[in-house]
């Protein structure tokens, strides 16, 4: 298994992005336009919903990186490394934001917060798997 940096950097906020589109542009009111901004509501909401991915690219880039360079071609250690390494991310930057705001920023009692680290860690592996899916033997 290999995971592309690029595609452990990008892939978060683009699913996040698109997937708001595509829900935004199903309602009446996403297809709308803005009254000042002059393009769709649902492009607004995108963008909105994709600035909190940006907090899965650190960790999915650590994990990428660590898992790459330590798993030698076993996909039990990649994607045990590529688990241990981007939940220690997520953790020490929640912490960092925490101590930031001074405040509790991420409730992680939350269950869409679990739902949305659980689907990062699919997605990623899955990616890493059809990428790397001919160049071990």
């Amino acid at each position: 298994m290999y995971l592309p940096l690029r595609l452990a950097a990008s892939l978060p906020i683009g699913i996040v992005f698109l997937g708001a589109v595509v829900v935004g542009l199903a309602t009446a009111q996403g297809r709308q336009l803005h009254p000042v901004y002059g393009y769709p509501n649902a492009m607004l909401i995108a963008f909105l919903a994709a600035i909190p991915a940006l907090l899965l690219v650190l960790p999915n880039i650590a994990g990428a990186l660590a898992a790459n360079h330590f798993a030698n071609s076993s996909v039990l250690a990649f994607i045990a490394i590529f688990v241990a390494v981007f939940a220690l991310g997520c953790f020490l930057e929640v912490q960092v934001l925490n101590s930031i705001f001074r405040g509790n920023l991420v409730d992680a009692n939350s269950r869409g917060v679990w739902a949305a680290a659980a689907a990062n860690i699919l997605v990623m592996l899955a990616v890493a798997a059809w990428h790397g899916r001919g160049t071990h033997a």
